[in-house]
C-alpha cells in the first residue's frame, strides 16, 4: 500500500470523530486495562459458517454475556449494548458450532464472535485467555466497542476487502505523525500504546462504521525499532467475506450516523467512571480528615503527657537546689534544669499552636472538633492522675481509639436513610464472596449465605431470582456451568464490584449446635438420583444418629436455607420400616449437592460417617410415591 504523502494529521482513535470526548477517554482507559502482548495463530483462512451447530442453553448465554461484558468493560456494560451483541434468548436464536479449532457463535443461523486462543502456554493457560472477536457486522451494530483506526476510502473498499492486510501506510496521516514525532509514531498514529495481538477495527476516513476487525501484527515499541516495515494489523474479519451475510447491508456505505445508544452507552459508561472517581475522592477526603483529627488528638495526647513528665522533674529539680548533693545521680539531675524547662516550653508552646488550630476549624470542620475535643476531654481527665510513663502511653492509645469511635458516630448522624433490601442483599452476597467463601463457590451456596448474612432473601429484592441478580453482576461475577442447572461462582473481579461496606456477622450461638447428632450411627448414604427428570440429593440414615422427624425437618430446614433449594421430609415405606413397627425417614434437596451436603454433615451436625454416591441412578418406586407431594 502506498504511504500517505499529504500533510493531514493522523486520526488516532476513529470514535473520537463521534464520541464526546469523555465518553472516548473512558473506553481508551477499558483498552489501556485489557492490553496485553499476547501471539496467536496465523489469521483465519477462509473462515466459514459451521455445517453442524447445537442451541446454547440459557446458563451458557449468560456466562457468555458475562465474559463480553468483561472482555469489552465498560463498553458493554449498558444492557441494550450488550443485547446488540449477544441478545437474549426471547429475541433471537443463539446457537454455538466449530470450524477446525475456532468455536463461533451464531445468532439467527449468522456468525457473531470466533473465539481465538494464543498459542503461548499450556493449555489451561491458553484456554483462560481466550478472547472472543466479533465480527464486522457486530461491530457496525456496536461500533464502539473497539478502537478504531482510519484508512483512505480506496484502501478500506479496495484491499482491504479484497483479503489484504493493513499496512501502516494505509493509515490516515502516516506520513505527517512519521514526521512529526518519529520517536513515537505508532502512538500518535493509532491514538495510543498499542499490545501485540490487540483488536482493533478498521473504517474509511469519513465513516463510523467499520469495514474490518483485526489484531495488531506487532506492539508500538516494536513498530518504533522495526519501522514500517510489513503488516501492522492482521486483518481476521471484513465485510463481504465467507461469514458476512449475503443479505446484509453494509453501513459503511449506507448510513451516516452511528447508532444512537452506542453514544448513548458510551456516555452511561463515562459517567458511571466520573461518579466512581467522585466517590473515591470523596471516601479518601474522609479518611484522610479522620486520620488528621486522630493525629492531631494523639499529638495534644502526647504533648499534654510530657508538660506533665517535664512539670514533675523540675518540681525534683528545684527540690534539690539548696540541698547538698550526694551522689552523680542527683547532679545529673540538677544539671538538667535548663535543658528541661527549654524542652517544657516548646512543648508548651506546640500545645497552644495546636489549641488555636482547634478553635479555627471548630467553625468549619464539625467532625474535626468534636474528635479532638472528646480526645483532650480523655486527656484532662487522665492528666489529673499520678501515673508514669507507662500509663500515659496506655491513656493515648485508650484516647485515639475513643477519638475513632466520635469519628464513626458523627458518620453514622449523617448517614443516608436505610439501605433499600437490593443494597443489603449485595453487600451480603459480595461480602460473602470476599470473607467467607472465597471462589470458586456454588451460586446457589453463596446466595443462600447472603441471605442468611445480611437478613434479606434474594425473593425481597426487585431480583427476585438469583439468576437475575446475578446477571445484574455481569462483569463482576464470573459464573459458569459447573453440571447441567448447576452454576459455580468461578471468579470476581473487586475493580468492577459496586462499592459495598462488609456485613459483619452477628455474634450469635452456633446454629447448628441443637441439631449436631446425639448419638454414632451407621454410615449415612447421601446420593443423586433423578425424580420426574430432575435432579435431586437423599440423604439416608440420620435415623441412627438420633434424628427423628422433628429433627430431619430442621435439617432440611437449614440446608434449604444454605443452598437456596427446595427440601422435605418424608417416610421411606419398604421392608426396612417392618421391623417393629418402626419409620424410617429421608431428606430429599433439589438439585445435586451430594459432596457439598456432605461437608455440612461431617461438619456442622456431627454425623463423622458418611458416603456420598453422586452418580445417577434409577429411582425406586417408594422414592416416587414418598417425594410425590415434594416437587
Amino acid at each position: 500500500m502506498a504511504d500517505d504523502v499529504s500533510d493531514e494529521p493522523p486520526v488516532g482513535d476513529a470514535r473520537t470523530s463521534w464520541l464526546p470526548a469523555q465518553s472516548a477517554q473512558i473506553l481508551a482507559l477499558g483498552d489501556a486495562a485489557r492490553r496485553r502482548n499476547a501471539a496467536y495463530q496465523n489469521a483465519w483462512q477462509k473462515l466459514q459458517p459451521p455445517a453442524k451447530t447445537q442451541p446454547l442453553k440459557s446458563s451458557e448465554r449468560r456466562s457468555l454475556r458475562q465474559a463480553l461484558q468483561k472482555q469489552f468493560a465498560p463498553a458493554l456494560d449498558a444492557a441494550e449494548a450488550i443485547d446488540a451483541v449477544l441478545p437474549t434468548s426471547k429475541n433471537a436464536a443463539v446457537t454455538r458450532g466449530r470450524q477446525d479449532r475456532t468455536e463461533l457463535i451464531l445468532v439467527d443461523g449468522v456468525v457473531a464472535l470466533a473465539s481465538q486462543e494464543p498459542v503461548d502456554g499450556d493449555a489451561k493457560s491458553r484456554a483462560a485467555r481466550k478472547t472472543w472477536v466479533p465480527t464486522p457486522l457486530v461491530l457496525q451494530r456496536c461500533p464502539h466497542i473497539l478502537r478504531q483506526v482510519a484508512v483512505h476510502a480506496p484502501v478500506a473498499h479496495g484491499p482491504l476487502k479484497r483479503g489484504a492486510d493493513l499496512y501502516a501506510g494505509g493509515v490516515v496521516g502516516f506520513g505527517h505523525a512519521t514526521r512529526e514525532t518519529a520517536g513515537s509514531w505508532p502512538e500518535a498514529l493509532f491514538g495510543g500504546p498499542i499490545a501485540q495481538g490487540e483488536l482493533v477495527a478498521v473504517c474509511a476516513r469519513d465513516s463510523w462504521a467499520p469495514v474490518a476487525v483485526g489484531r495488531f501484527s506487532k506492539s508500538s515499541e516494536d513498530m518504533v525499532l522495526e519501522g514500517s516495515r510489513g503488516a501492522c494489523v492482521d486483518v481476521l474479519l471484513r465485510v463481504g467475506d465467507g461469514v458476512w451475510p449475503n443479505t446484509a447491508v453494509d453501513a459503511s456505505t449506507s448510513s451516516s450516523s452511528p447508532p444512537e445508544f452506542c453514544v448513548a452507552a458510551a456516555a452511561a459508561a463515562a459517567e458511571s467512571a466520573a461518579d466512581a472517581l467522585a466517590l473515591a475522592a470523596e471516601r479518601h477526603a474522609a479518611r484522610t480528615a479522620a486520620a488528621a483529627a486522630a493525629a492531631h488528638a494523639a499529638e495534644v495526647l502526647d504533648l499534654k503527657a510530657r508538660t506533665k513528665r517535664l512539670a514533675k522533674s523540675l518540681r525534683q529539680v528545684a527540690d534539690l537546689r539548696g540541698r547538698e548533693l550526694k551522689d552523680d545521680a542527683q547532679r545529673t539531675k540538677a544539671a538538667r534544669g535548663p535543658a528541661l524547662e527549654a524542652e517544657l516550653a516548646y512543648a508548651e508552646a506546640r500545645l497552644a499552636e495546636l489549641q488555636r488550630a482547634v478553635d479555627d476549624a471548630a467553625a468549619s470542620n464539625g467532625v474535626a472538633e468534636a474528635a479532638v475535643e472528646g480526645a483532650a476531654g480523655d486527656t484532662d481527665e487522665a492528666a489529673g492522675a499520678d501515673v508514669g510513663d507507662d500509663g500515659a502511653d496506655a491513656e493515648t492509645e485508650a484516647a485515639a481509639g475513643d477519638t475513632d469511635a466520635a469519628d464513626d458516630d458523627d458518620e453514622e448522624e449523617a448517614a443516608a436513610p436505610p439501605p433499600s433490601p437490593d443494597e443489603i442483599f449485595r453487600a451480603a452476597f459480595l461480602t460473602t464472596l470476599r470473607r467467607d467463601l472465597k471462589p470458586p463457590v456454588l451460586a446457589a451456596e453463596a446466595v443462600g449465605a447472603a441471605a442468611k448474612l445480611g437478613g434479606a432473601s434474594v425473593k425481597e429484592t426487585s431480583w427476585k431470582k438469583a439468576a437475575k441478580f446475578l446477571e445484574s453482576l455481569a462483569g463482576v461475577v464470573d459464573c459458569r456451568e459447573k453440571s447441567k442447572g448447576v452454576l459455580e461462582v468461578v471468579s470476581v473481579d473487586w475493580g468492577r464490584a459496586p462499592p459495598f461496606e462488609l456485613v459483619e456477622k452477628a455474634a450469635v450461638a452456633d446454629e447448628f449446635a441443637a441439631l449436631r447428632a446425639t448419638k454414632r450411627g451407621g454410615c449415612v448414604t447421601v446420593s443423586v438420583r433423578r425424580v420426574r427428570n430432575k435432579n435431586c440429593t437423599f440423604v439416608d440414615g440420620l435415623d441412627g444418629w438420633g434424628f427423628d422427624e422433628a429433627r430431619q425437618k430442621a435439617v432440611a430446614a437449614a440446608l434449604r436455607t444454605k443452598f437456596s433449594a427446595a427440601a422435605s421430609v418424608a417416610a421411606r415405606k419398604g421392608t426396612e420400616d417392618n421391623r417393629k413397627g418402626k419409620k424410617f425417614f429421608s431428606i430429599m434437596v433439589q438439585g445435586k449437592y451430594a459432596e457439598q451436603i456432605g461437608d455440612v454433615l461431617r461438619r456442622d451436625f456431627g454425623v463423622l460417617t458418611v458416603s456420598v454416591q453422586a452418580k445417577k441412578g434409577l429411582v425406586t418406586k417408594k422414592d416416587r410415591q414418598a417425594f410425590s407431594s415434594a416437587l
